[in-house]
């Protein structure tokens, strides 16, 4: 019997393919934003966020490869909707602001080893 919807599996491809890109986006625009202030240790923030722009780069490569390897297609449609192709099956993907900046700040949680959960 052919499944009619995505697969956990395939659910959780597709959130990192698009919200992965916006994760490292984040980053790299605070990284700007640090470069540019007076902050005195303001260096070493810029290598901790330089090794999380690393690490995710790295996982964005590594997801691309995973839905190759399941032969799923992503066709944007537009910021947070997407056209997926798996399974020979178009399935419509779309998300809402408020979840993308939920899934990305717990990414950011796991990237940066100061996050705020770091201290409770």
């Amino acid at each position: 019997m052919m499944a009619i919807e995505l697969t956990p599996h395939e659910k959780k491809m597709i959130q990192k393919y698009i919200f992965l890109p916006l994760v490292r986006t984040a980053l790299e625009h605070d990284k700007k934003v640090i470069g540019i202030t007076s902050a005195k240790f303001r260096e070493g923030y810029i290598t901790v966020i330089d090794r999380a722009i690393h690490r995710v780069t790295s996982d964005i490569r590594k997801n691309k490869d995973d839905l190759f390897e399941h032969h799923i297609r992503m066709t944007r449609i537009s910021w947070l909707d997407y056209e997926v192709c798996a399974r020979n099956r178009i399935f419509n993907v779309v998300y809402q602001k408020s979840v993308a900046g939920e899934w990305i700040r717990e990414r950011i949680d796991d990237y940066l080893p100061f996050s705020h959960r770091h201290f409770y």
